[in-house]
């Protein structure tokens, strides 16, 4: 009987991957929604995505919550998206 094919290694996460996954998600969404409170946030442990949204046609995500806070900080608290006129 011949043996089952082995599979190859999985990689290792990345080092800000492991951090990530050591840390509760509920530390994180804390400190993202008190320092931009204009911003609702998710984490989707199944997907491992960071997602921002604001209003109906604002919304970002990231791989981590590091790359999710670099994001928002860029766009800055004052950033606002024109509406369409109706």
């Amino acid at each position: 009987m011949d043996a089952p094919p082995s599979r190859p290694p999985a990689r290792p996460p990345a080092v800000e991957e492991q951090a990530e996954q050591r840390v509760d998600p509920t530390v994180w969404l804390a400190r993202l929604r008190s320092s931009h409170p204009d911003w609702a946030f998710v984490y989707d442990p199944f997907a491992l995505r960071w997602i921002a949204v604001r209003g109906r046609h604002e919304a970002l995500d990231a791989r981590t919550a590091f790359e999710l806070a670099d994001a928002l900080t860029e766009i800055g608290r004052d950033h606002t998206m024109p509406f369409p006129d109706i």
